[in-house]
């Protein structure tokens, strides 16, 4: 398809999908997950706007047919199968205050963007329920929300990096015409 037949839509897709890219190479390479980072006021803004573009590249990826569906160390549960809803409900968790998602059990108890860096795999532990919250390993970072939890390398950057590979092909790189030489 050549630029001139591409639909106003097509166009406004891929810049969307260059946009959320862009956005979140900027976030990774940033710093501001790193450990020495975990005080600052905008980790936590970061995070959300992580979710925010990843959900948008793995929901265009989704309506392609291209979902992003691993499951690795993904809680499955109602609405969760795989990576794709993980980032979803994560996002929706971290969007929405009232959400119910950050409820971690039938009671009041709720869990909104607690972070765990390194190998803490009993950072929570829910009497009521037994169940366990926290993070597995010493090299990552697990972003809890209700009874959900986000890995950063495990899940967020493995499921950017499978997603930005699908949608590659898709989406044609603008680059400014050449100008015409000078006379």
């Amino acid at each position: 398809m050549t630029e001139e037949t591409k639909s106003p839509e097509k166009i406004l897709w891929e810049q969307e999908v260059l946009s959320d890219v862009t956005r979140i190479e900027t976030l990774l390479a940033c710093g501001i997950f790193e450990p020495k980072n975990r005080r600052s006021p905008l980790v936590q803004s970061a995070f959300i706007e992580l979710m925010i573009c990843l959900n948008d590249l793995l929901a265009k990826a989704k309506k392609e047919t291209l979902r992003i569906n691993f499951t690795d160390d993904v809680v499955i549960s109602t609405g969760i199968k795989d990576v794709t809803d993980l980032v979803a409900v994560i996002r929706n968790a971290a969007c929405h205050i009232p959400s119910q998602t950050r409820y971690a059990d039938d009671s009041e108890n709720r869990i909104m963007f607690y972070t765990v860096y390194g190998r803490q795999p009993a950072a929570f532990l829910f009497e009521k329920t037994g169940q366990i919250l926290g993070c597995n390993y010493d090299d990552d970072i697990a972003f809890l929300y209700g009874n959900q939890k986000i890995y950063f390398q495990r899940h967020i950057r493995r499921a950017f990096a499978e997603v930005s590979e699908k949608l590659k092909p898709l989406v044609r790189y603008y680059q400014r015409p050449e100008q015409p030489p000078e006379p």
